[in-house]
């Protein structure tokens, strides 16, 4: 399944500590238009939310909240499950 149609109406923000320039040429080549790629070059976000693995995905409500934090790959329904809890 696409996981792209469940994120219609999510704003998603994905955190790369990674090379900034390696990761750009990379993901301009997937073509998804409605996810905003932050970079965390200083680590600040990735140690409050204390990320121990790559991938880890936070999943923050509207309110601010955080709502998941799932260390690992998440499958399509994983992620479906966990916009659902969102507020």
């Amino acid at each position: 399944a696409n996981t792209m149609k469940y994120l219609n109406n999510q704003k998603i923000i994905a955190i790369n500590p990674n090379k900034k320039e390696e990761f750009v040429k990379w993901f301009d080549t997937l073509g998804y238009s409605n996810i905003k790629v932050l970079f965390d070059e200083t680590g600040e976000t990735m140690n409050s939310y204390m990320v121990r693995a790559y991938p880890t995905s936070a999943i923050v409500g509207t309110d601010g909240v955080l709502v998941s934090l799932a260390p690992g790959h998440l499958s399509s329904e994983q992620i479906k499950k966990a916009f659902e809890q969102v507020k």
